[in-house]
């Protein structure tokens, strides 16, 4: 049986899946890996423990009986978004990546803002001026740690280095590429105006190939660490949020995805590279030709629920803690969360916001402060979706990620967005999406129309749903009473 490989880098973990050529998956792992803090508002990794944990996930996959009965025809690659991989000639790592919830590039920003005009930025690229990019992370790191700016030969995306690794070759996407804050969504190139503004050299920067293009082959080394058979194309490969939209069957417009991951994103298909006049939504190449991507993000969106669960000592599961909150009425007996731990980028770019609970009482318990959460990522999520309505006109829902696999959070979200939600309870989108990229870069599988099976549908509750009207105005209200103490703080 012909088999195809997909592999999504993601924030916190690296999925491997082998499906067959009409994208039915035949074998998955998964290894996890750490998010550095060595300060406030850092956020790195280190590139060789995503090859290690990718060749353990490999060997699992490649050691199940289907895929030892098969052979693999193509390998596709997905991953987390924005994040700085700088390599020395050798293709080396000159220092730990530089992910995308990092807000340490403040004054980079405001850097390039000066020199090549936020709007013009924006305009250009499709998404505003911010931390977490790869543009900001690089000035950072030539105005912070020039000797090891020095060093670097090349800047790639995260799942662009597994690619380094086991190819030997350097390549990116059009959609990994508009996460950059140096690609012209338009022209489908690297923008040699804002090159030239921040004194960057474009030769430091990948080849852009298209998504389902073959970008190099499993190289003999390679395959010796990771038991891929030598000489496999690998495709391109896309960011995993439109690998996912893939698979998600955000393809065409009218259709979105709620995907509650480590963040949180509100992505819908639009057919011209439309700019947010306002920047509350980002705009990226799609994976597919001619197709671009709206994304409103939530920065920490099951984070806020890991942290809630890690500070509180919870001795149980995460879906033990949405039990527990599924006791409380909504609204939380009047306790509202905004989850900015991260800062936030949608509707508002502000990496100095900080995450906070309003209204606490004596009276609140734990499934309190879980309710307040579930709740509150809801509302962030909510304000992604008006945002990209204004944008694309109404659109259908479908939840997925980790968060659609807890049911009470998908009936908060029906009852926060005050329509039905579509809920797929799949895994490894993103995983799978790359898996269609490769079937398609060497002409096996059912072509990039795919979509997700939905196992049941989400009406609103009308009384829940008028509670959550309400309180989603005092919600909107937070950030604006809040921006100056948050400044403040910082």
């Amino acid at each position: 049986m012909d088999l195809l490989v997909g592999i999504d880098l993601g924030t916190s973990s690296v999925k491997v899946v082998a499906t067959d050529p009409p994208g039915r998956p035949v074998a998955r792992a998964a290894r996890p890996y750490p998010v550095r803090t060595p300060a406030p508002g850092f956020a790195e990794q280190d590139p060789d423990a995503w090859w290690q944990a990718t060749r353990m996930a490999l060997a699992e996959v490649l050691d199940t009986r289907p895929v030892r009965d098969g052979t693999v025809r193509a390998v596709g690659l997905a991953g987390q978004m924005h994040g700085l991989v700088a390599v020395d000639g050798a293709g080396e790592p000159v220092r730990p990546a530089i992910i995308w919830p990092d807000t340490r590039s403040r004054e980079a920003c405001a850097a390039i803002a000066r020199r090549a005009g936020a709007e013009r930025v924006r305009q250009l690229t499709g998404a505003p001026v911010s931390t977490g990019f790869l543009a900001p992370s690089l000035l950072w790191l030539r105005e912070r740690e020039p000797a090891a700016f020095d060093r670097v030969r090349s800047v790639l995306l995260p799942k662009d280095y597994l690619r380094l690794r086991l190819t030997g070759d350097r390549a990116t996407d059009p959609s990994d590429a508009s996460g950059t804050l140096l690609y012209d969504l338009r022209t489908g190139e690297w923008s040699g105006e804002i090159l030239a503004a921040l004194g960057l050299d474009p030769a430091v920067l990948p080849p852009v190939r298209a998504s389902a293009a073959v970008a190099g082959a499993v190289s003999p080394a390679a395959a010796k660490l990771t038991g891929l058979p030598p000489g496999v194309p690998v495709v391109t490969g896309a960011g995993d949020q439109m690998a996912g939209a893939l698979t998600l069957g955000v393809t065409v417009p009218g259709r979105a995805a709620a995907v509650i991951g480590t963040g949180g994103q509100l992505i819908t298909t639009v057919a011209e590279p439309m700019v947010d006049p306002t920047g509350r939504v980002q705009t990226f190449a799609h994976a597919l030709p001619a197709r671009w991507l709206l994304l409103g993000a939530v920065l920490a969106a099951g984070q806020s629920l890991e942290w809630l669960a890690r500070v509180t000592g919870a001795a149980g599961t995460v879906a033990d803690l949405v039990a527990e909150a599924a006791q409380v009425p909504a609204g939380a007996d009047g306790l509202l969360f905004l989850p900015y731990l991260n800062g936030v980028r949608t509707p508002h770019v502000d990496p100095s916001a900080r995450g906070c609970f309003v209204g606490l009482r004596l009276s609140h318990t734990r499934a309190h402060l879980v309710r307040a959460v579930l709740e509150g990522v809801a509302f962030a999520m909510r304000e992604c979706l008006d945002a990209v309505q204004e944008l694309a006109g109404p659109v259908s829902v479908v939840c997925s990620g980790g968060g659609a696999r807890l049911a009470a959070w998908c009936q908060i979200q029906a009852d926060v967005y005050g329509q039905p939600v579509r809920v797929t309870h799949g895994q490894d989108h993103s995983a799978r999406g790359a898996a269609l990229l490769a079937g398609e870069g060497v002409g096996l599988g059912p072509g990039l129309a795919a979509s997700a099976p939905v196992e049941s549908t989400l009406a609103p509750t009308p009384a829940t749903r008028e509670r959550y009207q309400q309180l989603y105005a005092r919600y909107r209200g937070l950030y604006p009473a809040l921006r100056e103490t948050f400044a403040a703080l910082d």
